[in-house]
């Protein structure tokens, strides 16, 4: 947690309290109000943190955390006890309070911006975007958050076959690159728990914060936050166990950047998995030989490919390049995509 966020956090506690409790009225629980803090299990989860925090102070919807992440820093009882069962609500009136919720959501909202920031690299540049060649084909522009077809990509059973395609276990370290709204990282957090991880990695910092906020009201501790450059993941070496590009391969910018960056942070033996529908890349898919020879290119070796159940798409599987028989970034040579150019 940054010394920012804790002491904006700080601040919040004390413009509360210092209200005189005469301002405070009406039935409270035991305790009467308490002040939370989650204990991220990693980077920006900070983000979630001083929200719910901030709603408890002000009684604006103040969301229920589950008690395995929480640590009362602050509280204080007043007034009667609520039935059991009973949800604690904390009923503020008067000028004096009015201004302390006018500083308190200030304050709340400046911990939200400089508690995103925390969503940072996990790992020091690769090598620069100018070193590769820019991709010959039309890239797709990054779709925008949505959930609606993950019932029925749940219903195809998608991320399912998935993992047992790449013979995903309990234990593993995977990167869902391009997580995107997270469906990959919410279904691989389950599969890969209690001692593996996920690594949740986007170029998206909006799209990393929305997914911090479902992963907590998920209850998920697994899942590790990662900003990425259009052409590097920013990874840590050898990090992963697998990584998992589903239905974003064809918005990636610099494929031959972000594949021959992502090498390092693989271990011996992993693989990666990319899942696309067979279409042009201008229609979100890429055509399953013009992603055979970019991977190729950058000395990545095919494993299989599969086609997933119904119109789920195809997922391939490769391995990525021994370090020792690496091409120089320069040496790479674009492939075409023969459907654009037509």
């Amino acid at each position: 947690m940054s010394g920012l966020c804790q002491s904006r956090l700080i601040l919040a506690i004390l413009c509360f309290i210092g209200v005189r409790r005469s301002a405070l009225t009406g039935k409270l629980g035991s305790p009467a109000f308490a002040v939370y803090t989650i204990a991220p299990a990693g980077p920006g989860r900070c983000y979630q943190e001083y929200k719910i925090v901030a709603n408890r102070l002000t009684g604006y919807g103040a969301e229920t955390v589950p008690d395995r992440f929480r640590h009362v820093v602050g509280e204080m009882t007043l007034g009667s006890r609520l039935p059991q069962g009973g949800r604690p609500r904390l009923i503020l009136a008067g000028p004096r309070t009015t201004l302390v919720r006018a500083v308190t959501l200030v304050v709340a909202l400046g911990t939200t911006r400089a508690c995103a920031a925390d969503i940072g690299y996990l790992a020091p540049p690769g090598i620069p975007a100018k070193e590769f060649p820019s991709p010959r084909r039309p890239v797709a522009p990054i779709a925008s958050l949505s959930r609606s077809a993950e019932e029925h990509r749940d219903f195809l059973d998608e991320a399912g076959e998935v993992a047992r395609l790449l013979e995903l276990k309990p234990g593993m370290t995977v990167g869902d690159i391009g997580a995107g709204s997270g469906y990959y990282t919410v279904r691989l957090s389950y599969l890969v728990s209690p001692n593996g991880s996920v690594i949740a990695q986007d170029v998206m910092r909006d799209y990393l914060i929305e997914l911090t906020r479902r992963t907590e009201r998920l209850g998920l501790t697994n899942i590790i936050f990662a900003m990425g450059e259009p052409h590097d993941p920013r990874l840590p070496a050898s990090s992963l166990d697998a990584a998992i590009l589903g239905h974003m391969y064809h918005e990636i910018a610099q494929p031959y950047a972000v594949l021959y960056n992502l090498v390092p942070a693989l271990k011996p033996g992993a693989r990666i998995g990319i899942v696309d529908f067979e279409r042009p890349t201008s229609k979100h898919g890429t055509p399953i030989e013009l992603l055979r020879c970019e991977l190729t290119a950058v000395g990545y070796g095919e494993i299989a490919t599969y086609q997933l159940a119904g119109d789920g798409g195809y997922l391939a599987v490769f391995v990525p390049p021994q370090a020792a028989t690496r091409k120089s970034p320069r040496d790479i040579i674009a492939c075409t995509d023969r459907d654009s150019s037509r």
